[in-house]
């Protein structure tokens, strides 16, 4: 799938977690995506999730989902935040695809 972040048990276990920054550079006001399993996942136990944090302070932590979850959407808010830190975290491998920062519309 084009535009997706993959991490997996070799990156992350449940103590650890790999992370991407970003420069949001106070720009946006929304982040959205959407986490899911890749399909050739095995069925073993799996429990993944992240957090995001914006300038150090916790902005989002996803559910947690194990192989019988279904892919699901995320939006979080993130106006005002210069640098976005997204940790990944979990016992096997999962995606978030197509994640987007917005700019809200003027009313």
């Amino acid at each position: 799938m084009n535009h997706t972040i993959n991490w997996g048990t070799s990156c992350v276990n449940d103590t650890e977690a790999i992370y991407v920054t970003y420069n949001l550079a106070g720009k946006y006001d929304t982040i959205t995506g959407q986490v899911f399993f890749p399909r050739n996942h095995s069925t073993q136990y799996i429990n993944i999730y992240f957090v995001v944090y914006g300038d150090g302070k916790l902005l989002y932590t996803s559910p947690k989902m194990t192989p019988e979850s279904l892919t699901q959407n995320i939006e979080f808010h993130v106006s005002g935040v210069q640098k976005l830190k997204i940790e990944f975290r979990g016992t096997n491998s999962g995606c978030v695809s197509n994640l987007t920062a917005q700019k809200a519309f003027p009313e």
